[in-house]
């Protein structure tokens, strides 16, 4: 049975029905590639922004490598295959990758994971992990699963870290780099997508490396909801990037450079998290409150109660007010209220505006800590 990928953007077309590139498993064909152009029409390349780190120390499992990979052409790893010879050494290095990658891989809340290292750390993207200090139960391919905690998150990048806090033996691997990824480079995309049951193994979809920058990789690995967090290979399957969002198209997705959670592994580690521009948030024991509840049935942010003993009814907020400003910012929706808040400390003094009828009010609150 054959099935037929449309890789245009690419300029191949690509054809691997096995397990490691369809949606499911269980079902084998053949490979035919096309050598791509040099550029590609409408996708701009920059180049490598990357910064040269080192990556924290951990070491890959033990796996077996056979006698045909060892033959495998090194600019095969960034090209595509020329002879049919070439084909097979490519069709073998996946399925023995798929083999290797495929039990670290976890799936986590509607979201995915990687294990790297022996002390049982968890890449994720940052939106799937969310915060420090959270208990989760993390699902290994076989089924097993396992406590973990979630750490420190840069909302900038889409970083999210957590560890394995209970005792079990598990799979793990190898943390790569990303700054010396080059354009044309393949990759293997691993996640377990919401259209498929959790009970199965985790899907694996070959691509390409589009472009490589400092914030950011594109490849054209296909990813949708529930594959963010999930891992990105490279063909000596280690990891170099962790997949966030998918962009206008299928075609190109986003995926946050290994080299980023490198760089910012103290801080992770350390539970810290930082706002999208980079600022240190306060962690959830000491984030300022409020003391307000939402009007229902409304997305704008309208007062429905003011809690008693809180900083709100301190200086006189009242329900059915609305706030349309946070520290000279405008807030829409709820969302940005919260969003504004949660960058400031108990003891912080915020400057609001607020709607209440037809008259504008400003107020400089000093905020408490959650009762």
């Amino acid at each position: 049975m054959k099935f037929n990928f449309d890789g245009s953007l690419l300029g191949f077309i690509l054809a691997v029905p096995v397990t490691f590139v369809l949606l499911g498993s269980g079902v084998w064909g053949q490979v035919v590639i096309v050598e791509p152009p040099q550029a590609i029409p409408g996708v701009l390349f920059a180049p490598v922004e990357a910064p040269s780190v080192e990556a924290p120390s951990v070491a890959a499992p033990s796996v077996a490598v056979p006698a045909e990979a060892a033959q495998f052409p090194e600019d095969l790893k960034t090209r595509a295959p020329k002879t049919l010879a070439e084909v097979k050494l490519l069709e073998r290095r996946v399925q023995d990758l798929v083999e290797k990658v495929r039990p670290a891989t976890v799936s986590i809340f509607g979201g995915t994971g990687v294990v790297v290292g022996e002390e049982g750390y968890i890449l994720s993207a940052g939106h799937v992990t969310t915060e420090p200090g959270r208990r989760i139960r993390i699902r290994f391919p076989d089924g097993r699963r396992a406590t973990a905690m979630t750490l420190g998150v840069n909302e900038r990048y889409d970083t999210g870290l957590a560890k394995i806090v209970s005792d079990d033996d598990f799979p793990f691997l190898e943390m790569g780099t990303s700054s010396d990824l080059k354009q044309g480079q393949w990759c293997l995309a691993v996640g377990f997508p919401v259209s498929f049951s959790r009970s199965d193994e985790a899907p694996v979809r070959l691509g390409r490396i589009l472009s490589n920058r400092s914030r950011s990789i594109v490849s054209d690995c296909t990813i949708m909801g529930g594959d963010s967090g999930g891992p990105l290979f490279d063909l000596d399957g280690k990891v170099i990037g962790i997949n966030s969002r998918v962009s206008g198209s299928l075609n190109q997705n986003m995926h946050v450079p290994v080299d980023v959670f490198t760089r910012d592994w103290e801080s992770l580690t350390k539970n810290e998290v930082r706002n999208k521009l980079g600022q240190l948030k306060p962690t959830r024991e000491n984030r300022g409150f409020l003391g307000v509840s939402w009007s229902r049935g409304s997305m704008a942010p309208l007062i429905g109660r003011v809690v008693s003993g809180t900083a709100a009814e301190t200086v006189g907020l009242k329900a059915g007010d609305l706030i349309f400003e946070i520290a000279n910012r405008r807030t829409e929706e709820i969302t940005d209220v919260m969003d504004r808040l949660s960058n400031f400390s108990a003891g912080d003094d915020v400057s609001l505006k607020v709607r209440r009828n037809d008259e504008e009010l400003n107020f400089k609150v000093t905020l408490g800590k959650r009762p």
